[in-house]
């Protein structure tokens, strides 16, 4: 696996490397929570949202209760404890001061892996045809989990992402962006229009293990390796100095 990039983060880290589009009037959550989705088990876990400014939130999941204001900004977070494991699809509720209650469901708890770089990574797995052939009708995984994201490039960090799954079997998906908004259970479909290098090493992984695998894909092509590298990391280095 050195050869890929292809980590696993704590789930807030995902948030930061996207388009922004939050509306801070609205009570909800940020684009990157939905149903289906996994949270990383065994650290502190940042779920958070918009809502108008000050409000109070409670958010609840799995016997935990913690309660949070909205800044200036309109955007509310919670830090609930480290989670361990749990294979099990349980509620995520949020309720504000207003009344209101933001629900998810069928949520679960293992680790969430980002499979980023370039179009090595982006390629489907029915793009691997003879693997392809033997493995598709094996690719039912409720608790394999995924989320594609809608490829762009910023050049400082963002609140919110983009994107989430290809329901079409024919999909052109280093041209289609008719994406189904959020997180969904592996399916044979689903899987086919997903990253190979993903989609085979998140199949190995849970066979071995049976931990809930969350896989977020954010892959574009012919990106350069200063791209995942922040401005002020380059202008330190050497090579970046001389550039």
């Amino acid at each position: 696996m050195k050869s890929f990039r292809i980590r696993p983060f704590q789930i807030v880290l995902l948030a930061v490397c996207f388009i922004s589009c939050a509306s801070a009037d609205e009570f909800r959550f940020s684009a990157l929570y939905s149903d289906h989705m996994v949270l990383q088990r065994d650290v502190p876990c940042r779920i958070w949202g918009y809502t108008d400014p000050g409000e109070k939130v409670v958010v609840k999941f799995g016997g935990q209760s913690v309660e949070t204001s909205a800044n200036a900004e309109g955007i509310w977070q919670a830090v609930l404890k480290p989670i361990p494991i749990s294979k099990i699809g349980q509620s995520l509720l949020a309720m504000s001061q207003s009344g209101k209650t933001l629900e998810l469901n069928d949520v679960v708890v293992g680790d969430v892996w980002i499979c980023s770089g370039q179009s090595n990574m982006g390629m489907p797995a029915k793009s691997t045809k003879e693997i392809w052939a033997r493995k598709q009708a094996e690719a039912e995984y409720p608790n394999i989990r995924l989320f594609k994201c809608d490829p762009l490039v910023v050049r400082t960090p963002t609140k919110e992402v983009k994107g989430g799954y290809m329901e079409q079997p024919n999909a052109d998906v280093t041209r289609d962006r008719s994406y189904t908004m959020g997180w969904a259970r592996c399916t044979p479909t689903l899987a086919g229009n997903f990253t190979g290098t993903g989609y085979y090493f998140a199949e190995k992984v849970h066979r071995e293990t049976e931990v809930p695998i969350g896989l977020l894909c954010a892959s574009i092509g012919s990106v350069g390796a200063e791209c995942y590298i922040s401005p002020e990391a380059i202008a330190a280095s050497p090579t970046g100095q001389r550039c």
